[in-house]
């Protein structure tokens, strides 16, 4: 139980040293918060794993305020007071909405390929490699920099898998793998690749059987 506590401490530290970097707030549109990664309640270092993205996604039109203001409102809090009980009611929330639990429909990337990979959100980890989010024109995100993404690898997500220590990492998207590619990460951690566009449920379903194999929690 204490190694757990200190875990989530971990966790808080690592999440509110996004919340107030200064270079992941100042792109950032205004009234949009940085975003830390989303850890499940059950989440066990040594064998969970953790799926990693680009970024957070600019909020489609679909999205809804209501649901918009609620993320916005919940990271605001955390941030202003970053504590296991605060970080608790974000993941709780933004996990739920990530399962469309919330009034909207599911996160694209959760319903394919996400959850078919790891169907217990509650034993996931979402980490992005840049912490906010960059939208363009209709809602659409521009593309990070190679400036932000080296950011987010060397100062937070280096930090965060060392904390997560997860069994597997699996990498979404040809940006993500190659962000992830700066890392040196231990050779018993297995590391693999989805794409972002076109992943099949085949391909989906043989990743896991894979980390099933090797022991992973989920």
């Amino acid at each position: 139980m204490a190694n757990q506590v200190e875990f989530r401490r971990d966790v808080v530290k690592a999440a509110a040293a996004v919340m107030h970097c200064e270079y992941c707030r100042s792109p950032a549109p205004k009234g949009d918060q940085p975003q830390p990664g989303w850890v499940g309640s059950r989440y066990v270092p040594g064998r969970g794993v953790v799926v990693v993205l680009q970024n957070p996604g600019a909020a489609p039109t679909n999205y809804g305020s209501k649901r918009e203001k609620s993320v916005q409102q919940l990271l605001r809090d955390f941030a202003a007071n970053p504590s296991i009980e605060s970080h608790a009611r974000l993941m709780q929330f933004m996990l739920a909405d990530m399962a469309g639990e919330t009034g909207g429909i599911p996160w694209a990337k959760w319903t394919h390929p996400v959850s078919k990979l790891v169907p217990d959100r509650d034993k996931l980890a979402w980490m992005n490699v840049v912490k906010f989010r960059t939208p363009g024109k209709a809602r659409k995100d521009d593309p990070v920099t190679q400036e932000a993404a080296r950011h987010g690898v060397t100062v937070h997500l280096h930090r965060e898998l060392e904390i997560l220590n997860p069994k597997a990492v699996i990498t979404i998207g040809n940006e993500a793998r190659s962000a992830v590619d700066m890392l040196r990460l231990p050779p018993t951690m297995i590391r693999d690749h989805l794409k972002l566009q076109g992943a099949s449920t085949e391909e989906v379903f043989k990743l896991r059987q894979k980390l099933v194999k090797a022991g992973a929690d989920i």
